[in-house]
This record gives structure tokens, sequence and C-alpha cells, in this order.
């Protein structure tokens, strides 16, 4: 698990990223048209056939889609990673669902449970005592905040758990959505076959083969944006 943090920080700056621009490609396209241009005025004895841009051109469009696929597969991968490593985290963190948070908040509970005037912990924290009582209301009231909860835990001698508990595992979230989305689009395509008197049944086999060739993690938030 010491790699997660790594891979959630990558993935998670690709996914936030734009989409790469094919500006970038178009624009070497676009030199080599220019460069071919200007050469063709001055048709030097040395000029190379123009067939040799062409050429050029469609190698630079391979290996753009090369590239494309390379980024695509990859970033499947380690996302494939990252949820299978917080999947397994799941059922550990399944029983602090039944916690019951204490009805004067965890502070104040803890606090008084040690038998901790109010005057003691903000020594600890190096604070007022009057910010111990407003620390407490804060708590309760939702707006004391991950750090001030963090310290007041260390305070007392206790450790501070922050984690989000997926309802389901991500990787079933992933799989339901993409087969939605496969089965919505292949519907679309076998309704433009039929007019052409074509007809291919929607199999299972045949949505899982969709959405691994044509959908990615990204593709699945697009609708909700």
């Amino acid at each position: 698990m010491a790699v997660l943090p790594v891979i959630s920080a990558f993935v998670t700056a690709l996914i936030d990223s734009p989409p790469p621009h094919p500006g970038a490609w178009n624009a070497s396209r676009r030199y080599l048209c220019q460069t071919s241009k200007k050469k063709s005025l001055r048709q030097p004895a040395n000029a190379p056939p123009q067939g040799s841009i062409r050429l050029t051109s469609i190698r630079l469009s391979k290996r753009e889609n090369m590239t494309s696929d390379w980024m695509t597969s990859m970033m499947k991968a380690m996302l494939q990673i990252l949820r299978t490593a917080l999947d397994e985290q799941r059922p550990l963190l399944l029983p602090l669902l039944k916690l019951q948070t204490p009805s004067h908040g965890w502070i104040e509970t803890v606090r008084t449970a040690l038998g901790m005037p109010q005057s003691i912990l903000a020594g600890r924290l190096h604070v007022a005592k009057q910010r111990v009582s407003q620390l407490e209301a804060r708590e309760m009231s939702g707006e004391v905040t991950l750090a001030q909860l963090r310290d007041a835990a260390d305070a007392l001698g206790c450790d501070f758990v922050y984690a989000f508990v997926p309802r389901r595992p991500l990787q079933q979230t992933i799989d339901e959505k993409a087969s939605a989305i496969a089965l919505r689009e292949l519907k679309a395509v076998e309704r433009s076959m039929q007019l052409e008197g074509q007809c291919t049944p929607i199999g299972e086999e045949r949505i899982q083969d969709y959405v691994a060739r044509y959908i990615s993690e990204r593709d699945l938030w697009r609708e909700t944006e």
C-alpha cells in the first residue's frame, strides 16, 4: 500500500488535465507542408521527392495513434491498480460505519472520560481555555477542520481516523457504468444497421469487447459534467 499515494497522485494528474490536443501533431504536419511549398518554389536540385513529405506526415499520424493508445493503456492499468488497492481496504473500513458518534462530540466525550479539564487540554493545544469550548462547539456544528480534530485527538492521546468508505466496490461501479454506456451506444449502432437490413445480437461478450476497445474511465463521467 506504500505505492498507493504515488499512483493516486500520478493518475489524478492525468485525469484532471485536459485531454491532449492534436494541435501539436497538426502543427508538425503544417510545418512540413509549408516547408514543402517553400522548397517547391525554389526547386533546388537536391529537393526531396514530394512523396517523402506525405510519407513523413503518415508516419507522424501513426506515431500519434500509437502514443495515444499507449497512454490510454497505461492510464487504464494505473487506475485498475488504484481501484484494486482501495477495494482491498474496503472490508477493513466497513466496521467503521457501525460506530456511533458521541452525542457531545468526540473531543468533549474523550476529554470528560479522561477527567481532563478544558484548561489542561488548552495547554496541550497551546491555546486559551475559551478556544477549547469553541472547538468542542464547532465539532458539534460541523465547522471544525480536519487539522483541528487531528491536533485535539493527539492532545487527548488518540489517533484521528479519516476515511471514505465506498458503499460498494469501486470496480463494480466502473463496470456497471461502462456496460451501460456501451449498451446504449451499441443500440444506436444497431438501429442504423437494422435500417440497412443487418442485425447483430448485443450479448455480454460484445458489450465487454466494446468497453475494452472504446470506453475509458474518463468517458464514464462526461454525461454528468
